[in-house]
């Protein structure tokens, strides 16, 4: 247990994984229980590049915590913790911090990239033109049933 400022502060200790060269590398942290996510992330990060000599720099569009399993995968069904969530009422002991994939691909793209997935975003002639060929035009009888009919007369 810490004591700050005449209130005691309880500590609980947390699984922390990263992934770093396709392996899931993990730190124990006791962390006391009024840590936010954030306050996580950048505690973890300090404690990673101490044990690792990794240089992670905290950017809040750049990292985010997840729930994770034993492995230290992160568990897919669950979205990633917000920032201001108090870590301890997760209900979680083992996390995962994650590099978030849009910063990355955002780096990576090129002018050519983006050209390539507006022109096949555009309309093809050939696609329209097989929909409308031989149909034949709905007449005002058919229109006056109200809803779906597969006869030629609905009553």
């Amino acid at each position: 247990m810490h004591q700050l400022k005449g209130q005691i502060q309880v500590a609980r200790k947390y699984a922390i994984f990263i992934l770093k060269d396709n392996t899931y590398q993990q730190i124990v942290a006791e962390l006391p229980e009024v840590f936010t996510v954030e306050d996580c992330i950048k505690f973890s990060l300090m404690q990673f590049n101490k044990e690792l000599g990794t240089k992670y720099q905290f950017a809040p569009d750049e990292f985010m915590l997840k729930v994770s399993k034993k492995s230290g995968e992160p568990k897919s069904d669950l979205p990633s913790l917000d920032y201001e969530q108090i870590i301890s009422e997760t209900g979680s002991l083992l996390f995962t911090i994650v590099q978030q994939q849009e910063k990355k691909i955002k780096d990576n793209i090129t002018t050519t990239d983006t050209s390539l997935v507006e022109s096949s975003i555009k309309s093809r002639p050939s696609y329209h033109n097989g929909l409308t060929k031989n149909k034949k035009p709905i007449e005002k009888k058919d229109k006056e049933g109200g809803g779906f009919c597969f006869f030629k007369q609905c009553i």
